[in-house]
C-alpha cells in the first residue's frame, strides 16, 4: 500500500450482504466480479444527543495479515450480482475519506489554517 492518502475520487460506496461499505476502486477482475481494495464497513449509530455517529471498521483487520504482505493492501472480490451500487456514482464526504486514511495509517491531507486577515506567516517546520 502506498503511504499516501487516498482521495475521495479513489473510493467507491457499495452495499453487500446488508452492509454499507467503501473501498478503493480496482479496475481489474472478471466480468462477474466486483473488486475493491481495503474495504471498510460503515456503521451509523445514534448518540445520546440524538445525532448520528459514523464509524468505519476494516472488512479484515490489517494486523491479521502477515507483515510482509501488509503494505500491499488486500483486494477483495465480491460477486457483482450480490453488490448494490448507487445508480449514479457520488463522491464520498472528505471527513469519511480522512477517517478511512487514518484507519489504514495513511497520512491525512495536510491542512494549514490561518485566521483571515492575519499578518502572521506560516512557518514550515518539516519538508513534505
Amino acid at each position: 500500500m502506498e503511504n499516501k492518502p487516498v482521495e475521495a475520487k479513489d473510493l467507491v460506496a457499495f452495499v453487500t450482504d446488508g452492509k454499507s461499505m467503501i473501498g478503493r476502486k480496482v479496475k481489474q477482475g472478471a466480468a462477474k466480479d466486483f473488486v475493491v481494495k481495503d474495504p471498510v464497513v460503515v456503521y451509523l449509530q445514534p448518540t445520546e444527543q440524538g445525532q448520528l455517529q459514523v464509524q468505519i471498521f476494516p472488512y479484515w483487520f490489517n494486523e491479521l495479515v502477515d507483515e510482509k504482505d501488509r503494505d500491499k493492501g488486500v483486494e477483495w472480490v465480491f460477486d457483482k450480482s450480490e453488490v448494490v451500487l448507487p445508480k449514479k456514482e457520488f463522491t464520498v464526504d472528505q471527513k469519511l475519506v480522512d477517517q478511512y486514511n487514518r484507519t489504514f495509517g495513511l497520512a491525512p491531507a495536510q491542512q494549514i489554517i490561518t485566521p483571515e486577515g492575519s499578518d502572521q506567516k506560516v512557518v514550515k517546520l518539516f519538508d513534505d
